[in-house]
This record gives C-alpha cells, sequence and structure tokens, in this order.
C-alpha cells in the first residue's frame, strides 16, 4: 500500500486534534524514518565511493594498457637511419 502522504507536512491547527501520545508516536515514527533515511543514504555514499574506486582502477588500467601498445616502443620505429 502506497502512503502518500507520508512526506507531507502537517499544519499547525492541526496537532490540536492529536492526544500527547499521538504526538509522540509520530515523534517516534518521524525520527525512525529519519533514521532509516540515513542508513540508506550511508549505504548509498558506501556503494558510490565503491564505484569511484573501480573507475579509476579500470581508467589506470587502461592508461597502462595504452602505454605498453602505443608507448616508447612504437615510437622507435619512426628514428632515422643516418648514413656517414
Amino acid at each position: 500500500m502506497k502512503q502518500q502522504y507520508l512526506f507531507d507536512s502537517i499544519p499547525n491547527d492541526k496537532y490540536d486534534l492529536l492526544s500527547k501520545e499521538e504526538v509522540v508516536q509520530l515523534n517516534k515514527d518521524n525520527e525512525n524514518l529519519i533514521r532509516q533515511m540515513k542508513d540508506h543514504i550511508d549505504q548509498l555514499h558506501s556503494k558510490y565511493l565503491v564505484s569511484e574506486q573501480k573507475s579509476f582502477l579500470l581508467e589506470e588500467q587502461t592508461i597502462n594498457i595504452k602505454h605498453r601498445l602505443f608507448g616508447k616502443s612504437s615510437e622507435k620505429s619512426d628514428k632515422k637511419i643516418y648514413s656517414g
């Protein structure tokens, strides 16, 4: 079931309709939701960092391969032979 009003703010005048226990429960529920969202954000951030590290390593590997294929050894064929 979709909770479409979960993130809608409650108008101030509506709090008067709640009992003290309901307000306390609402606050606890909000704190729990915030904690869950923070945990989820932390997980996503960790995944992002791992992804960035993998990307960096792949880039380094690509550079190394390109250097091996097209590096100084390929430039040796450009040497001019001088005859005296």
